[in-house]
């Protein structure tokens, strides 16, 4: 779900479904100051994932954050480089579980639909990836893990981001040899 639609979502809850702009802006504004003051730290390995990745092949961000919160995150833990495409899901059409986010950014990074891989760790992630065409390495949320069902469509559960790195590095290598 995208910004513009979980803040739609809410105003209507809330009986003004015309604030939702509002609702959005200050909901984003307290996640970016949030994370701007230590509140928001990656997943432990993320770093280190994308890092080791992002030296091998081109990749890209496909997020249900706001551009806002996916541009503080990124610049707060300094990787902001490694990602050749960052893509809110409030700049496509449909937030996750649809595959909008993830086309766009495979688009950007000039990816063929089908031959990507995806690493999430949210149950609409995994769909979304999945219905993308992407090979999808899921690492479960430990907070809010993904269903079953969700991740029954990943080709890979990792146990975390190390077991991630292994896996992908593994397909880049075998894909390389081809």
């Amino acid at each position: 779900m995208s910004a513009p639609e979980w803040a739609y979502y809410i105003a209507v809850r809330l009986g003004s479904p015309g604030q939702a702009r509002s609702v959005r802006d200050e909901c984003v504004g307290y996640v970016v100051a949030a994370i701007r003051n230590g509140q928001g730290p990656l997943l432990n390995g993320a770093r280190d994932l994308i890092v080791k990745v992002a030296e091998q092949v081109q990749i890209a961000l496909a997020s249900s954050a706001a551009r806002s919160v996916i541009d503080t995150v990124l610049s707060l833990h300094q990787i902001e480089d490694r990602f050749s495409a960052t893509v809110s899901s409030e700049e496509v059409r449909r937030g996750k579980p649809n595959p909008d986010v993830y086309q766009e950014a495979a688009r950007r990074i000039g990816i063929a639909a089908g031959t990507g891989i995806a690493v999430e760790d949210s149950g609409n992630g995994i769909r979304a990836a999945h219905a993308a065409g992407l090979s999808v390495v899921a690492i479960p949320n430990p907070t809010y893990p993904p269903a079953q069902e969700a991740l029954e469509l990943a080709d890979h559960v990792a146990a975390d981001h190390h077991d991630a790195l292994d896996y992908v590095l593994d397909r880049l290598a075998k894909e390389t040899r081809r």
